[in-house]
């Protein structure tokens, strides 16, 4: 069994991440899915994504131990039916996490660190935020920015948002295992919004968290 790790971010959030290695014959009695969960299960044509679903449900289930229902809000973000517990989910062909919440505003998101991003970094990325990721560890620096604007994004109710222009990552700090950044959500050129992103660097991987 592949659980990666349990982090618990404070009192009322946990992350829990799943190093992806299995096969679906091996995580499909893990999951203990229900009826209307393989109806829906074999609906799925994609062989990496089915492995991904299900292993959101083995975490939903190792957290809560109890089956739970997931839909989607009106903005494609998932959420728990009838429970106090917010989420959000993120994965690479790697790694899944599902991050557990009782606060409202939460987000995470995962990329590996090897990502090529360069080349559409500025459609996200703002000049002064280019301008801060052009160092000795720029690759890393871009893959964090992408990554914490990602898990912002997730912990905002809009989706129709400009990367480069709305969200303002800054004071991003970096060290072996892990970083903290600021961010800043503006709507009309006016702050909205503003929160702090944590960083953690697991297998090749940078993790963002944001809690609001």
């Amino acid at each position: 069994m592949a659980h990666l790790f349990t982090r618990n971010m404070n009192e009322s959030s946990t992350l829990l991440a799943w190093e992806l290695n299995e096969s679906i014959e091996e995580l499909l009695p893990l999951a203990e899915l229900t009826e209307d969960e393989k109806h829906f299960f074999s609906s799925i044509k994609n062989e990496q994504r089915k492995r991904e679903w299900l292993v959101t449900r083995v975490l939903l289930l190792t957290f809560l131990n109890r089956k739970v229902e997931v839909d989607k809000t009106a903005e494609g973000k998932p959420f728990l039916k009838n429970e106090e517990w917010n989420i959000s989910i993120s994965h690479t062909s790697t790694m899944v996490l599902v991050l557990f919440s009782k606060m409202k505003s939460i987000g995470v998101d995962v990329e590996k660190i090897n990502r090529k991003i360069d080349r559409v970094a500025p459609r996200f990325l703002s000049t002064k935020e280019l301008a801060n990721c052009d160092t000795d560890d720029k690759q890393r620096m871009l893959v964090c920015h992408w990554c914490a604007k990602e898990a912002v994004f997730k912990a905002i109710d809009d989706t129709d948002i400009d990367f480069s222009e709305q969200i303002h990552i800054q004071g991003v700090r970096l060290d072996n295992s892990e970083g903290v950044a600021n961010w800043q959500f503006f709507i009309d050129a006016k702050k909205d919004k503003e929160g702090t992103i944590l960083f953690y660097f697991e297998k090749e991987h940078c993790i963002a968290v944001t809690l609001n």
